[in-house]
């Protein structure tokens, strides 16, 4: 297997766990809760992250196309997924399924289709470089949730 995909599969294996473990070690009262109004709960985050593990992948896949707008416009598409409310165990399962889906197509990718780009909503990225940011944007998030988690005092590293 390229060692490009390989680094990029066993990253995003790690940063998808980071954010299960996080997302497990939220208490029940907090998990809906976020630091004011326009803030993602850590409910929101974890399933933002996994939607757009999967859109990317439709995307570069070429199976669906990220449409090209405006960041208020997908921040707006965004926030009214994330309010449907699901529980932690639809969340965590959801997470579950796109990363499995994530990691298969990674192992299936092809040196052809390696070699090629995506027409991402920002431009044309390598896919070199486009199967990392999947994981790239994951690990942000995780951040934020770990933010949240020291804002209503704990303190612990998961």
């Amino acid at each position: 297997m390229n060692p490009q995909i390989e680094a990029a599969k066993k990253n995003f294996e790690q940063t998808s766990s980071n954010l299960l473990k996080n997302l497990a070690a939220i208490p029940d009262e907090k998990v809906g809760w976020s630091p004011s109004p326009s803030s993602r709960t850590p409910l929101e985050i974890a399933f933002h992250c996994a939607g757009t593990v999967a859109a990317i992948q439709g995307s570069m896949d070429g199976e669906n196309t990220i449409p090209k707008v405006t960041t208020e416009q997908f921040d707006k598409h965004f926030r009214e997924q994330e309010s449907k409310h699901l529980t932690r165990d639809e969340v965590v399962k959801m997470i579950n399924e796109n990363s499995a889906a994530y990691v298969a197509w990674l192992s299936e990718l092809s040196e052809e289709k390696f070699a090629g780009t995506w027409s991402s909503p920002f431009g044309e990225i390598p896919i070199a470089v486009a199967i990392t940011i999947p994981a790239d944007h994951m690990s942000k998030h995780v951040s934020q949730i770990e933010y949240i988690q020291t804002i209503y005092g704990d303190r612990v590293w998961h």
